[in-house]
C-alpha cells in the first residue's frame, strides 16, 4: 500500500524539530528489491541529479526530499504521475502530503477550504481534476513532469526567509521521430514489454507473493497476464468485475482457465457498489468520479478478506496499453489546434470551464488526450488501490512508454502495432474474442469513414444502437450505469436522497445549480461525476 506522510516546512523548523531528509511512498525497480535499497538509490539520484532526478529512476512513487548540499527541499512524484503530491501555501509555511484527505484534515484546523471553480468544472466536465488543481482551495497537485524546490538556509532544513515554491519541468511527452517499420517497432516493443513484465512481477516473485493481476474483456490486461505467464510467472490471482456474464467476464473467465490461474470474479450485477460514496472519497478526495474505484475496492476488499495481506503482491494491470502501443486518435491525423475541451466526458459547462480559465496547453491533440485523459485521468483510478497494496501496469513503463510515442501515429493509430505484435509474438493470445469488437482481433476489417472495424462490429453497434440506444444501457455491457439507474429503484433512490441532503453544502448558487442540473438531467456517468462533488462536500465541508 501507499504509506501516507505529511510534511510542515516553515522557517520556524529548527534542528531541535528535525525532520527526515526523505519522505517517500512507492516504489522504485531496483535489481535486489528491498525497502532500505530503494530509498538509499532515491537519495543517491536526488544527491546527484537534484530536480531532475526523476529521470533516472524508474518506478511508481511520489515524495519529498531535503538536500543540504542544495540547500532545498524536492517535492517529486515519478514522470508520468502515476502518484499524486498535494501541497498548500499557509500563513505558517508549506503543508504538503501524498495523501489528499489527510492534507484536508490539516489544513482545516487552521483554516476552512474552499471550492476551486476550476477543479468543480473540471470534474463535472472530465469526470477528474486535471494539472495543478484540487477540488479545493488552497491545495494544489504537483503538475506531472514537474518537480518543485523550497530554499533552505545554508544546511538547515529551515525554509529561507521570503522562499518561493519554484516549479522545474523534468519530462514533456515525446515527439515523433521514431523510423522503425512494422516488424522492428513490434520487435522493440517485445523486447521493452517483457524487460516491463519481469521488472514488476519480479518483485512479487522475490518476495513469495501472488501476484493480483486484473482480466477483463479488453487486450491490455490480457497481455499483462498472458506475457507474465509465458515467462514464468504463473502465481497469479486474476480479478474480475463486471456484469454477470458480460464478455468481460465470460472472456476473462476463459483466459484464466486456459492460464491454469487462480480466479475471483465479483459480479457488479445491481450496481451496488455505487452506494460506496463515502469510503471512496476518503481515498479520492472527491478528485476523480468516484464510481471507477468503487468496484475496485470492493474486489480488493474481498481478496484481503479471503487471504493474508502478507501472501499477496502488487495489483498488475493494462492500463493505457491501447494508448500506448494504440492510440487515441482514431486516424492518423494529429492536429495542432483543437479544442480544449477535446476528451472530456460531458460538455454542458464547457463555458464556464473555459471562463474560468481552463486553458491546457499540449502540442497536439495525442498528447492533449495523453496527458488529461491518461495520465491525469486514469491516474486517479487508483487511489483506492495504493489504500490497500501498490498497483503497476508495463504499459507505464518508461523506457516502453517513451519509445511507443516516438512512433508514426500511422503505425500505431487503430492499433496496428498492438495486434501485429501479438499475433507475430503471442498468436495464441489471439485465439479470444476481444470485448471491444465482439470478435478476434484478426478478423478484417471494413472502412466506413474514418473508423476500421469488422463486419461483425458494425453490424453489433447498428443492433445495440437500435435496442439499448448507448452502450450504458445494455445489460451485458461491463458497467452498465444507465441501465442500473433506469432498473434498480431502491439504488436510485438511495442516490437520489444523498444527493439532495447535501446539495446545499454547494454555497456558491451558480455550481449548486449547475450541479443539480447535470444530476437530475444527466446521462448515468453525469450523475456519478455529480455525486463525486457531493460526497466531497459532505466529506470536507461538514
Amino acid at each position: 500500500m501507499a504509506t501516507p506522510f505529511y510534511v510542515h516546512l516553515s522557517e520556524a523548523t529548527t534542528q531541535d524539530n528535525k525532520l527526515d531528509r526523505l519522505y517517500f511512498s512507492g516504489f522504485v525497480f531496483t535489481q535486489h528489491p528491498d525497502s532500505a535499497d530503494e530509498l538509499s538509490i532515491v537519495t543517491k539520484a536526488f544527491d546527484n541529479f537534484e530536480a531532475h532526478a526523476p529521470l533516472h529512476l524508474r518506478g511508481s512513487y511520489a515524495g519529498v526530499y531535503w538536500s543540504p548540499k542544495a540547500s532545498q527541499w524536492t517535492l517529486f512524484s515519478d514522470p508520468l504521475g502515476t502518484k499524486p503530491l498535494y501541497y498548500a501555501h499557509l500563513s505558517n509555511g508549506w503543508h504538503i502530503s501524498n495523501n489528499y484527505d489527510l492534507l484536508a484534515e490539516k489544513i482545516r484546523a487552521i483554516q476552512p477550504i474552499s471550492w476551486s471553480a476550476l477543479g468543480f468544472y473540471q470534474l463535472l466536465s472530465y469526470g477528474f481534476v486535471l494539472e495543478s488543481n484540487t477540488l479545493f482551495n488552497p491545495i494544489k497537485r504537483l503538475s506531472i513532469g514537474y518537480t518543485a524546490t523550497i530554499a533552505t538556509l545554508t544546511n538547515d532544513q529551515k525554509i529561507a526567509p521570503r522562499a518561493t515554491l519554484k516549479l522545474h519541468k523534468c519530462y514533456s511527452l515525446p515527439t515523433i521521430g521514431s523510423t522503425f517499420s512494422l516488424d522492428d517497432a513490434a520487435a522493440q516493443v517485445d523486447i521493452l514489454f517483457r524487460a516491463a513484465i519481469k521488472k514488476a512481477f519480479e518483485r512479487d516473485a522475490s518476495k513469495k507473493k501472488t501476484s493480483l493481476v486484473s482480466l477483463s474483456g479488453g487486450l491490455d490486461s490480457r497481455m499483462t497476464s498472458w506475457v507474465a505467464n509465458e515467462m514464468g510467472y504463473t502465481n497469479q490471482l486474476n480479478l474480475c468485475f463486471a456484469q454477470q456474464n458480460s464478455l468481460d467476464h465470460t472472456i476473462a473467465q476463459k483466459i484464466g482457465r486456459d492460464l491454469e490461474h487462480k480466479w475471483h470474479f465479483m459480479p457488479l450485477d445491481g450496481g451496488d457498489m455505487l452506494r460506496d460514496l463515502d469510503e471512496v472519497t476518503q481515498h479520492t478526495g472527491g478528485n476523480v468520479v468516484y464510481y471507477g474505484q468503487a468496484h475496485t475496492r470492493r474486489i480488493l476488499q474481498e481478496i484481503v478478506d479471503k487471504n493474508t495481506t502478507s501472501s499477496l503482491g502488487m495489483l498488475h494491470t493494462g492500463m493505457l496499453g491501447d494508448v500506448v502501443i494504440g492510440s487515441y486518435l482514431q486516424t492518423t491525423n494529429n492536429p495542432t489546434h483543437f479544442s480544449a475541451l477535446s476528451g472530456a466526458s460531458s460538455l454542458r459547462f464547457s463555458n464556464q470551464l473555459v471562463d474560468h480559465g481552463f486553458k491546457p496547453n499540449y502540442g497536439n491533440l495525442e498528447h492533449h488526450k495523453i496527458m488529461l485523459r491518461g495520465l491525469y485521468g486514469m491516474n486517479m483510478g487508483l487511489m483506492s488501490v495504493y489504500a490497500i497494496t501498490e498497483s503497476y501496469s508495463p504499459f507505464y513503463d518508461f523506457d516502453l512508454f517513451n519509445f511507443c510515442l516516438q512512433l508514426p501515429v500511422e503505425l500505431r493509430a487503430q492499433h496496428k502495432l498492438y495486434i501485429h505484435w501479438i499475433t507475430q509474438y503471442y498468436p495464441e493470445a489471439s485465439n479470444y474474442i476481444w470485448e471491444r469488437t465482439r470478435t478476434k482481433i484478426t478478423a478484417k476489417s471494413i472502412q466506413i469513414g474514418s473508423k476500421s472495424l469488422p463486419l461483425q462490429t458494425w453490424l453489433w453497434k447498428l443492433l445495440e444502437r437500435i435496442q439499448f440506444g448507448q452502450p450504458t444501457r445494455n445489460p451485458r455491457f461491463m458497467t452498465p450505469l444507465d441501465y442500473w439507474f433506469a432498473t434498480e429503484a431502491q439504488l436510485h433512490s438511495f442516490l437520489d436522497s444523498y444527493f439532495n441532503r447535501y446539495l446545499d453544502l454547494i454555497d456558491e448558487t451558480e455550481m449548486r445549480e449547475h450541479i443539480h442540473e447535470l444530476y437530475t438531467n444527466g446521462n448515468g456517468k453525469e450523475k456519478v461525476q455529480a455525486l463525486s462533488v457531493i460526497a466531497a462536500a459532505k466529506r470536507y465541508l461538514t
